[in-house]
């Protein structure tokens, strides 16, 4: 969502860039040069900063979510969602995509058993979707 704003604001950005040299009776050919350098600029200084605006976001998060922290200390936890379900022997395996702030990979683990071996199963959860954590280890 907030790529797809910041295109927006570029392209914004190149069509008025276009319209005040329309305005100031500069060629065509010249409007339609910078206006392309306008958007190749831009999109390559946002291609070039995505990757520090998503570490600051996802330093926001542990700020803003106070089970965040919980959750990547635990070797175990119990996690809660919103919707109810409930997620016993998760560990947190990271975030859903390395550009991405707001998702993020749970492992949950089943106990084994003498006639079942144990498994895991991976849960992208999106961070405002969680309710409670409680640390079990």
């Amino acid at each position: 969502m907030r790529k797809k704003v910041m295109q927006g604001i570029v392209i914004v950005g190149a069509l008025s860039n276009a319209i005040i040299l329309a305005f100031m009776e500069m060629s065509i050919w010249l409007i339609i040069v910078m206006t392309i350098l306008y958007v190749a600029i831009f999109q390559v200084l946002l291609y070039v900063l995505e990757p520090r605006l998503v570490r600051a976001e996802r330093e926001r998060n542990v700020q803003a979510y106070s089970f965040f922290r919980d959750l990547k200390d635990a070797k175990k936890a119990t996690v809660t969602l919103r919707d109810g379900t409930i997620y016993y022997n998760v560990t947190f395996e990271g975030y859903a995509n390395k550009r991405d702030a707001k998702t993020i990979l749970l492992n949950v683990h089943t106990v084994k058993t003498k006639k079942v071996a144990s498994t895991v199963t991976e849960h992208e959860v999106k961070l405002f979707d969680i309710k409670d954590v409680k640390k079990i280890q």
